[in-house]
């Protein structure tokens, strides 16, 4: 197999760019928001580590409520993605968080 293959694969730029970007993301399971991954930035503005998110659903974590979890699901369910859904998400206030 050519290394170069690999090296500029789709995915390979999928990946780097899911990680090391400064916008904040996650992947949810979308039948339940079960946090599959969530970035840095992600993490650093929901006040929480990475490995806190992880496993964890979105409403067992608190950012957002059932109801509004049901509003995504539902959007899913009918078109296929959710996609500009206004919430009110919660969020971690840590001590470095006061200081701002």
């Amino acid at each position: 197999m050519n290394d170069n293959l690999i090296v500029n694969s789709p995915s390979n730029y999928i990946n780097k760019f899911f990680w090391k970007a400064p916008s904040p993301m996650a992947i949810t399971k979308a039948r339940d928001g079960t946090y599959i991954a969530v970035n840095e930035a992600f993490a650093k503005d929901m006040g929480l580590r990475q490995q806190e998110m992880i496993g964890q659903t979105t409403v067992e974590i608190g950012h957002i409520t059932a109801e509004q979890r049901l509003v995504i699901f539902n959007e899913i369910k009918e078109k296929g993605y959710a996609q500009n859904v206004e919430l009110e998400v919660k969020v971690k206030i840590t001590s470095r968080d006061a200081d701002y």
